[in-house]
């Protein structure tokens, strides 16, 4: 995705010429040129906290699984404001295709990414330790309710 963002960063002369759209279209390449160049911003961001997360998830440490927790918590918002009304402006000029297989991607990488961040998140409150007190609470009120006498039954 980094580096599909920013080679249509660098030309985005070569989606907008292909669809001209008339006296707007120096205006498209701007666009185009920034929602690319964000997103290219965005992915190296990625990029760079999923090594934190890697490592932190090698050595056990959960503080290295935070930033990118929080990457994803300004990323995803920062995506979808992004791409969705990209989404609606292309099929206002008649790119329905485009523009419905645009917001359709969004709405599954989002979620897809969503899945994640509870996956990791999870992955967070275990290694913080989170998971064992609230098992350790589970087995003391579980121990006070059972009885050393043993149940028989006659037939």
């Amino acid at each position: 995705m980094l580096v599909s963002s920013s080679t249509i960063a660098s030309d985005p002369e070569r989606i907008v010429h292909r669809h001209s759209l008339g006296n707007q279209e120096q205006d498209a390449v701007y666009a185009v040129k920034a929602v690319f160049t964000i997103l290219a911003i965005c992915n190296f961001f990625k990029m760079i906290t999923s090594y934190f997360l890697m490592y932190g998830a090698i050595h056990d440490n959960p503080m290295l699984l935070l930033p990118w927790l929080l990457g994803y918590a300004i990323v995803l918002p920062l995506y979808c404001m992004l791409m969705l009304p990209g989404a609606i402006a292309l099929m206002m000029v008649g790119m329905w295709s485009y523009g419905l297989f645009i917001a359709a991607s969004t709405f599954l990488s989002v979620g897809v990414a969503l899945y994640f961040v509870l996956v990791v998140y999870s992955f967070y409150r275990e290694l913080s330790g989170d998971f064992d007190m609230k098992l350790e609470n589970e087995i003391e009120f579980s121990s006070k309710f059972t009885s050393d006498e043993t149940l028989t039954i006659e037939q």
